[in-house]
């Protein structure tokens, strides 16, 4: 008996154990494994500016700490920026406010200015905004990356006394509300797939020995 057909069979026996293994729990339990949760910013210091004309800084915003109260004020206050837990709010105080379409951007630079954030992620307009302007806002106004967050609202125009706003929720939300982000648990469906997974690469190990050793590794030559 070769070694290399010693090996494939000791390798073969690991994995139809594993899947013996990962096929168990299906039936008697429910795997605990952390969902996709979403992240709070209650309590956390975070930083907004007005960009005005293009990227240009027209008015600092400065450090605070999210609460329940509204954070930013910009344009002589007619413009204010609130951050919520999870959500990012920007209205106006007055009746029928115009952003001026002239520059390249005009609007709110959000970031996290002290590395202390999660990641933003999955950033989606609230089905609640509105805003009184033809077409209203889309996401081709919003611009992101991990740690910034550039909403840009030239040419638009938003009623205050009618509550039009742009919402963004930041963050991607937990599948189910009410999900413990500790201890919530994948679906049936998911579990079945990680037995299958299991299962597929045991079949493979075994087709595997009919194959010629080329197969199982990259052809370089051209």
């Amino acid at each position: 008996m070769s070694a290399d057909f010693t090996q494939q069979t000791v390798f073969r026996k690991a994995i139809l154990k594993l899947a013996r293994m990962a096929l168990a729990p299906v039936a008697v339990l429910t795997l605990a494994v952390p969902a996709v949760a979403g992240a709070q910013l209650s309590g956390q210091s975070v930083w907004a500016d007005y960009l005005f004309p293009d990227y240009s800084v027209y008015q600092y915003g400065g450090p605070r700490t999210v609460d329940a109260s509204k954070e930013y004020f910009f344009a002589n206050n007619n413009v204010y920026a609130d951050v919520g837990d999870q959500s990012l709010r920007i209205t106006v105080i007055q009746a029928f406010v115009s952003f001026n379409n002239s520059y390249s951007f005009n609007g709110v630079h959000f970031f996290d200015w002290n590395n202390s954030l999660p990641d933003f992620q999955a950033i989606a307009l609230d089905p609640s905004s509105a805003v009184s302007s033809s077409g209203g806002f889309d996401m081709s106004r919003v611009t992101s990356d991990a740690d910034n967050i550039w909403v840009n609202m030239g040419g638009l125009v938003l009623n205050g006394y009618a509550d039009d706003h742009v919402t963004l929720n930041l963050f991607q939300p937990l599948d189910e509300p009410g999900d413990d982000p500790e201890t919530a648990t994948p679906e049936p469906a998911s579990l079945f797939l990680l037995a299958t997974g299991f299962l597929a690469i045991a079949a493979a190990s075994r087709r595997g020995r009919s194959r010629p050793p080329e197969a199982l590794t990259p052809n370089l030559k051209r």
